[in-house]
């Protein structure tokens, strides 16, 4: 417990520091390390040992490698983050409640000891690769767009609907954590399918003006 907490200070800490020196930027460095750590080791462990992600709740963290327990760390430390620019930016309600979605479902897996479940959502964050450097070419919207359906509209719910048919026992005591993995699932699909609807919105838009 203690090495996680020093993998948490001392990921928040680096944050700070790579946030305060680059807050001259038009892009966020911090978001774009995250993801790019966080996507990286999730399409690796669904690449090398699928069983993991769509099975996640019948595997204990030894079951793991110990890298795999530690980068939900870093996610979560990564959380408080989101939540300051959602906040501070003055984003939209569903930006602000995806920050504290972000910060309540990391720090819970952490407190219960079940970081490594986390991996199916950290799945999603491949997308936020196209998000952060969404400016820096026209053809990145485009991956962006196919990135954000693909691992968040389509393999995400995918992998939900797996574990919920696979786990069809939650209504029993015992199951109070799958109970709230649940909960998660059920929120972020709901939130995700929402802006999936505003991406392709968008991107219907801005083919019909070229």
């Amino acid at each position: 417990m203690f090495l996680k907490f020093c993998v948490f200070l001392g990921s928040f800490l680096s944050m700070s520091y790579v946030e305060y020196y680059s807050s001259h930027l038009n892009w966020k460095p911090v978001s774009l390390i995250h993801h790019l750590i966080v996507a990286s080791a999730s399409n690796y462990l669904l690449y090398n040992d699928p069983q993991k992600i769509f099975h996640m709740t019948e595997y204990n963290s030894t079951d793991f490698s110990p890298i795999y327990n530690y980068i939900p760390i870093i996610s979560c430390a990564y959380g408080y983050f989101d939540l300051y620019h959602a906040i501070s930016d003055k984003k939209s309600f569903d930006f602000v409640f995806h920050g504290i979605f972000f910060v309540g479902t990391t720090s819970w897996a952490q407190y219960n000891n079940v970081t490594h479940w986390l991996y199916p959502g950290l799945l999603i964050e491949t997308s936020s690769i196209f998000l952060t450097t969404i400016h820096k070419h026209p053809f990145i919207k485009y991956m962006f767009c196919a990135s954000f359906i693909l691992y968040r509209n389509i393999l995400l719910p995918y992998i939900s609907a797996y574990w919920f048919y696979h786990n069809s026992n939650l209504y029993e005591p015992v199951m109070n954590n799958e109970k709230m993995v649940a909960s998660f699932l059920i929120m972020i699909n709901s939130l995700n399918f929402f802006w999936g609807y505003k991406v392709i919105h968008k991107l219907m838009k801005h083919l019909k003006q070229e």
